[in-house]
């Protein structure tokens, strides 16, 4: 039986399960999150969403998804005006970007929201220490202060085209060293700020 095509645009692991997020998955080729609890010989569909939905984080208590937001299995749909573009995880909080808002919930309850006109359409987004957030995109990458809100763009000092400013792959290689891919070069970071040209 033909069970179509799976396209896999990320993965990652948690608490002993693989999570894989698929663009497109099945016959109907809907976004999906493929979970194993064995090293990746078994996988098992956990959630399927509609077309276009794609899932952006999967956490203990639900799932954010790019036009439903924060939600949990079971709850009402309730689709957002404004599209999700990035979210992401750490020990002690959970992040996304929305449109051009970016909202932080930490484990003790409070709250951060910043907005800013190039946070729009950005892809990565990565909490780092001491309070800090990396966003990146279409409109370059910035290291976000999140007590003060306070922004600065990481390729301050190299000469970028305005043309040629996305970021194509970001990596966090653990204790906030960044290595990132562009349409103008790639770069490192060795403490999540400026980054610098990689050899």
């Amino acid at each position: 039986r033909d069970r179509g095509h799976t396209e896999v645009i990320g993965l990652t692991a948690r608490q002993g399960r693989l999570l894989a997020f698929c663009k497109k998955q099945g016959v109907k080729a809907h976004p999906a999150l493929l979970v194993s609890t064995d090293g990746g010989e078994t996988w098992q569909l956990e959630l399927e969403t509609g077309y276009h939905d794609g899932i952006l984080a999967a956490w203990d208590d639900g799932y954010l998804t790019r036009w439903r937001g924060p939600w949990r299995a079971g709850t009402p749909v309730r689709h957002q005006k404004s599209p999700y573009s990035a979210a992401c995880q750490s020990e002690h909080a959970r992040a996304w970007i929305s449109g051009n808002k970016l909202v932080c919930e930490f484990a003790n309850g409070a709250g951060v929201e910043l907005e800013e006109p190039r946070f729009a359409e950005a892809e990565h987004l990565f909490l780092l220490s001491e309070g800090r957030a990396l966003v990146a995109g279409i409109s370059g990458a910035f290291l976000i202060e999140l007590g003060s809100g306070q922004m600065h763009d990481v390729f301050a000092g190299h000469v970028v085209p305005s043309s040629a400013a996305k970021i194509k792959r970001l990596w966090n290689l653990e204790d906030d060293r960044i290595l990132a891919t562009a349409t103008f070069g790639t770069f490192y970071s060795d403490n999540g700020c400026l980054l610098y040209t990689s050899p």
